[in-house]
């Protein structure tokens, strides 16, 4: 409501964070109760585009002076959504990010932004004691810029991360290698982190690359920690295209150089790993050259590569949508638990094939019905433990 009685109000056809396909800009005349569109920018239906429009803002000095943000709209500068502005109450207004705008940002106090675009805009403020501080939030936290009035002179507004850290965090899998980092996250979204210190931000941000959305499993060789295997989804527009299955070999410990990475692995087809179709490593294996096993998402089935090949072997004697963990004693042992129909799966030929071992719970076995998050991660999959052979839980 701006100060003269305007009413301005922004829509889109779905609450997000869905896709929107249309929406818009409007201010009402409280006085009179006439309405007036007002969207900065519509769809181009020849560029097959459609948006929807987040939020609005207006200067609490000036009722003629308001911003407005777009929810899925590319703003030509990199980012996935834009910010607009008028000075004519709506009658004409100027990108923030995109177009003649432009924007600066520093990233500094949550290095991991600096690849992922402006986004989420469903909240933006223009702060009441000074009409050049504005903020909005996204996804992962809040930002700020202090000459948003720049924009008139045409000059780029420059915006800074709020907070070290502001991200609801899905933690996918973590791993704690005897050597180097103190932790290794599979995160979603965000992919994942080295983390060398715990109390900050990893200053070499999300790993990369290449970029995943979401890291589903990340392991390294016991007895080589520096050996490290992530797999996660392919990065979505407009960051770059990625492939699915990483192999790392890691810095020296104590070193902050980055790892060497090799390139995406192979289905036995030898169609190119992506999207998704790999989706949990097991665990490496001791052998050099390393050795990993994980589940494809696509079959539900166990698949091996042997380190020398890019490209995977299906395991043999396991059936589908069973996951893999390695004995953290010896190279040679891998394990697959199907829980619900008492079966332990075991291997002593580097996850190669799989001989059926029947097992039993005190109390009997789950029935099935249970809720079961990430697709089985969590309650019903096994854990090997350090130092000991043939331990599970």
């Amino acid at each position: 409501m701006a100060s003269d009685g305007t009413l301005y109000l922004s829509y889109g056809t779905s609450p997000g964070p869905s896709r929107m396909t249309a929406g818009g800009v409007w201010k009402c005349d409280t006085n009179s109760g006439a309405w007036t569109e007002i969207t900065p920018v519509k769809p181009d239906a020849s560029r097959n585009e459609s948006f929807g429009w987040a939020a609005v803002s207006v200067d609490a000095h000036n009722p003629k002076v308001a911003i407005a943000s777009t929810f899925g709209r590319m703003n030509g500068a990199g980012g996935e959504d834009d910010m607009f502005r008028t000075i004519d109450g709506g009658k004409t207004w100027k990108a923030v990010f995109g177009g003649g705008g432009g924007g600066t940002y520093d990233f500094s106090l949550a290095p991991y932004t600096a690849t992922t675009p402006i986004h989420w805009m469903f909240d933006i403020e223009i702060e009441p004691a000074d009409s050049k501080h504005a903020m909005f939030t996204t996804g992962y936290g809040g930002w700020e810029t202090f000459n948003l009035t720049d924009l008139d002179a045409g000059k780029p507004t420059r915006w800074s991360i709020m907070a070290s850290g502001i991200e609801q965090t899905a933690e996918l899998e973590m791993a704690s290698p005897t050597k180097g980092a103190h932790l290794l996250s599979a995160i979603g979204d965000y992919g994942g982190f080295v983390h060398w210190d715990l109390d900050k931000p990893s200053p070499e941000g999300a790993s990369s690359p290449p970029v995943f959305n979401n890291t589903s499993g990340i392991v390294y060789a016991e007895n080589k920690p520096e050996a490290i295997v992530r797999v996660g989804v392919c990065s979505h527009h407009p960051l770059p295209a990625s492939t699915s299955v990483t192999r790392s070999t890691a810095a020296r410990p104590g070193s902050r150089r980055p790892p060497s990475r090799r390139p995406c692995l192979r289905r036995p087809d030898r169609s190119p790993a992506e999207g998704g179709r790999v989706g949990r490593v097991g665990e490496t294996s001791r052998f050099l050259p390393m050795a990993h096993v994980g589940l494809d998402y696509a079959g539900r089935r166990a698949v091996l590569n042997h380190g020398q090949r890019r490209h995977v072997d299906a395991v043999k004697g396991l059936p589908a949508n069973v996951r893999i963990v390695a004995d953290r004693v010896n190279p040679k042992k891998f394990y697959g638990m199907s829980l619900y129909e008492g079966k332990l799966f075991l291997s002593t030929d580097g996850a190669a094939t799989f001989v059926e071992q029947p097992f039993s719970l005190p109390g009997g076995l789950p029935t099935r019905g249970g809720t079961r998050i990430e697709g089985g991660s969590g309650w019903d999959r096994l854990y090997t433990t350090p130092g000991r052979e043939g331990d599970l839980c």
